[in-house]
């Protein structure tokens, strides 16, 4: 089923390559999906007279005389996030346009859809200095990592249609993911909202959401629920 999928969308960019060619007028494309990660955490601090990317597995010592909490310092927790997106088969057909990332900090970093992430949580740290190095992390001459400037929404469509994923409380619904998609508008760019840390909590920020949901009742990490969203968007048709 995926690779049928994923022929059906070379074939389709192959004949709008054909059709722009020969002058002839395009139809609209498919909608595109947008994710945000919002509260990432993302510090780097000095350890040992190095900087390093903070995480309370390697740096427990260092977070405790700060009295920081364990969860406010898992960017293990985003790389399994994105890891989960750029994985998808969604992604692999090309239907996610871009991720965005938000930090504690209000560090705003856009991730392009076609960045080789590295697999290890050690890479993945030197990835993110490198880019707080440099503010931008280049592949095959692509930037495909880069700190761009606030607010968010100046970086989303005009035409997206937002959705927040939340815990369950008295203001959130839990949805089945496959009925919801199959409501949703098919005119617009879709834009989810998922808190990075697993939490679940939408904060003041998220005021540019147009519907706030939960896929689950119970208590899930962003990364399981990333993939129930990018599942039921696959066997959406917009």
């Amino acid at each position: 089923m995926q690779n049928q999928e994923m022929q059906r969308v070379s074939g389709q960019k192959r004949k709008r390559a054909d059709a722009r060619d020969h002058g002839i007028p395009l139809p609209a494309e498919e909608s595109k999906i947008i994710f945000i990660l919002e509260r990432a955490s993302l510090e780097v601090g000095k350890y040992v007279k190095t900087d390093q990317l903070l995480s309370w597995e390697l740096h427990s010592d260092l977070l405790r005389k700060t009295n920081r909490s364990p969860q406010d310092c898992r960017p293990d927790l985003l790389h399994k996030a994105l890891l989960m997106i750029l994985d998808s088969p969604l992604n692999q057909v090309g239907r996610v346009e871009a991720i965005f990332i938000r930090t504690q900090q209000n560090i705003l970093i856009r991730v392009a859809a076609n960045i080789v992430l590295p697999r290890t949580f050690v890479d993945f740290s030197h990835l993110m200095l490198k880019l707080f190095k440099n503010h931008q992390v280049r592949q095959s001459g692509q930037i495909v990592l880069e700190e761009i400037r606030n607010p968010l929404a100046d970086h989303l469509p005009l035409d997206s249609y937002k959705i927040g994923l939340a815990e369950v409380g008295r203001s959130m619904k839990v949805v089945k993911m496959n009925e919801y998609t199959a409501a949703m508008p098919r005119n617009k760019n879709l834009v989810f909202v998922v808190d990075a840390l697993g939490e679940g909590k939408i904060e003041a920020d998220y005021v540019y959401t147009n519907d706030i949901i939960s896929v689950s009742g119970c208590h899930l990490d962003a990364a399981f629920c990333l993939g129930k969203i990018c599942t039921a968007l696959l066997k959406m048709k917009i």
